[in-house]
């Protein structure tokens, strides 16, 4: 069945969306770190996703982001329930929504 979102109500659960960025420190070593980029409304539902690793079919906890259109890239964070999920699926449901398929990284 295709998501669609149908009101702003269904986007109840706040999200931070964060980008790696990398600075010098004062002695000149590369210091990484996770900015900001917006906080923003979603709906997210809990997945198990199966792929193939190495021990045959693994599975792996997952979450499906559903949120407004904005600058989201694949391998941005998502911050919610004070854990890291990576964005490593990105895909439009209409002109105005996305769904973020995400893995958690904490």
């Amino acid at each position: 069945m295709r998501y669609k979102l149908r009101q702003s109500g269904e986007l109840n659960r706040r999200v931070e969306v964060k980008r790696a960025s990398s600075s010098r420190d004062s002695l000149g070593g590369l210091v990484q770190s996770l900015s900001t980029i917006s906080t923003r409304w979603a709906d997210i539902r809990e997945k198990m996703v199966n792929y193939n690793g190495e021990n045959g079919i693994e599975f792996l906890k997952a979450f499906e982001v559903y949120m407004r259109n904005g600058d989201v890239r694949m391998g941005d964070i998502l911050t919610f329930d004070s854990r890291n999920h990576v964005i490593i699926k990105i895909e439009d449901i209409d002109k105005h929504s996305i769904k973020c398929l995400c893995e958690s990284r904490d």
